[in-house]
């Protein structure tokens, strides 16, 4: 008895079956159709078999089954990368410009205009007393010169085969070779319609910058002139350019030994490139206080500044 009663309950606890099939099984038929043959039991077993597969089996949900992960496509733009963050000091802010300032920076620039004011004080210093120094080897030519010879000369070329001409145009190559940095050395005078020429140089005969004797100087300058008006030499002119170059000269008048009319006039002539740079070789070493202040000038109006920019 109690055995029955437990297979009701198992019963009851069964999910209902279908109606059809039941009675078809319990009525000894293969199928559970209407109509009771096998050929219809066959094709509702498979339409409700594709049926089943269709929803899943068993009325159990489908397996979602995890999602790989597709290999990047390189073509494909990275994503931006998040910015980075810097540290970023803060600057410290320029102050309203001072009293302190002003002085710093006035004092900066009266250094660097001292500096340079001093540095062509010392080069126009040495210019002079480089002119001084030619203009007295200039003199001493002039008194090595013998006056007789000079008034002996034509100026013409009837001079080639004099004695006079030969001996001064002798002594003047000589004195040449002892002065190396001295291009020319000449004697020129002056005829009486004011044309300026050359008596003698110190050039051989075959140099291309010989002049023969009556040669016209048609380059002459007024430094040239004022020395024959005045009878005063000097060695102050500007550089000047002939047919011959560009030149530094310095012009002594030679008198004549009676009167004080001015005979002739001796020059010597210095390259006026290689003038400048001796110039400058004599004045760095008195110039060297003036770099210093340039330097310091400089210092004080940039270098602070720049470290506290930092």
């Amino acid at each position: 008895m109690k055995y029955h009663k437990s297979i009701e309950q198992d019963r009851t606890l069964e999910p209902p079956r279908n109606r059809a099939t039941s009675e078809g099984f319990a009525s000894g038929s293969l199928d559970g159709s209407k109509d009771g043959s096998l050929n219809g039991f066959l094709d509702e077993f498979v339409d409700g078999f594709l049926d089943g597969s269709k929803r899943g089996s068993v009325g159990r949900p489908p397996k979602q089954q995890p999602r790989k992960a597709s290999p990047r496509n390189h073509a494909d733009p990275a994503p931006p990368a998040a910015p980075s963050e810097k540290f970023d000091p803060p600057r410290k802010p320029r102050g309203p410009v001072t009293t302190a300032r002003i002085m710093k920076m006035a004092s900066g620039l009266a250094l660097v205009a001292a500096g340079f004011l001093f540095m062509s004080w010392t080069g126009h210093r040495m210019d002079r007393q480089m002119r001084d120094e030619i203009f007295l080897q200039a003199k001493m030519v002039a008194q090595a010169v013998d006056i007789e010879n000079v008034m002996a000369l034509s100026g013409s070329e009837a001079d080639l085969g004099s004695r006079e001409y030969r001996k001064i145009k002798e002594q003047l190559i000589l004195i040449r070779q002892v002065a190396p940095k001295c291009r020319f050395i000449y004697l020129m005078g002056r005829r009486p319609d004011g044309t300026l020429f050359f008596f003698v140089d110190s050039e051989p005969s075959e140099s291309a910058d010989y002049s023969p004797p009556g040669q016209a100087y048609g380059e002459a300058t007024k430094d040239d002139y004022r020395v024959f008006e005045t009878g005063s030499g000097n060695a102050s002119g500007v550089p000047y350019k002939d047919r011959w170059g560009t030149w530094i000269t310095a012009l002594v008048p030679v008198f004549h030994p009676n009167t004080d009319k001015v005979l002739a006039v001796l020059g010597m002539d210095f390259n006026a490139a290689t003038w400048k740079w001796d110039v400058a070789n004599r004045a760095a070493l008195p110039a060297s206080p003036a770099a210093f202040l340039i330097l310091l000038g400089l210092y004080i109006l940039f270098f602070p500044a720049r470290i506290a920019l930092r």
